[in-house]
């Protein structure tokens, strides 16, 4: 970040893997130093942080940027944050991931692969427009990996649901055509895939 010239407005950590030197981030910046041995990570520290201070504001958005990469402990103690924090998204070079807690739109490119993971232990009546394979007022469940690698036909997808807790993933620039298709997945007719190819 300080390299590409990027100078931030907060720095919260404790700073054990740093390799830079913070006091170089000049006048202007708050730094706050956290204990090295606490309750809670850095991030849960920077995101609570942030919450509180805008706390008087309802429209605000939360990127939390992250390679994704490395220690896997880390990576799902990041993602359960979204749980905590429902307005906050994780984004990295390659993912897009956010917290599903009621229905929704969005504007994707056209074979952009998406996945709905189920946080609770079932996601019930969920229905889906917009994507290859689509679905009709059925149930996700956590133990299962239906969700997993579905892509969108249509410039526009949308997802309802009745119940449950869900966690969206999109993968970046990442077409599925070659994604071998999982059998208990309802597949469109053709005749829907030709129209929706046409538009």
């Amino acid at each position: 970040m300080i390299r590409n010239g990027l100078k931030p407005d907060i720095v919260v950590g404790d700073f054990d893997s740093l390799q830079t030197d913070i006091s170089t981030l000049g006048e202007g910046c708050e730094i706050i130093t956290l204990n090295t041995e606490k309750d809670k990570s850095d991030l849960e520290y920077a995101v609570d942080y942030i919450v509180e201070r805008m706390s008087d504001r309802q429209d605000f958005e939360m990127v939390i940027v992250n390679n994704l990469q490395g220690r896997i402990d880390h990576i799902l103690s990041t993602v359960y944050l979204l749980e905590k924090h429902p307005k906050a998204k994780i984004v990295s070079a390659e993912q897009e991931m956010f917290l599903v807690n009621d229905r929704f739109t969005m504007e994707l490119p056209l074979e952009s692969c998406m996945s709905l993971l189920p946080i609770s232990e079932e996601v019930r009546g969920i229905t889906t427009s917009g994507f290859y394979y689509n679905l009709d007022n059925e149930t996700l469940y956590r133990e299962n990996s239906r969700g997993v690698s579905n892509r969108s036909v249509e410039n526009v997808v949308g997802v309802s649901f009745e119940e449950g807790l869900m966690l969206g993933v999109v993968s970046i620039g990442m077409s599925t055509q070659s994604v071998v298709p999982i059998s208990n997945r309802r597949k469109k007719s053709q005749s829907e895939i030709d129209t929706t190819n046409e538009v």
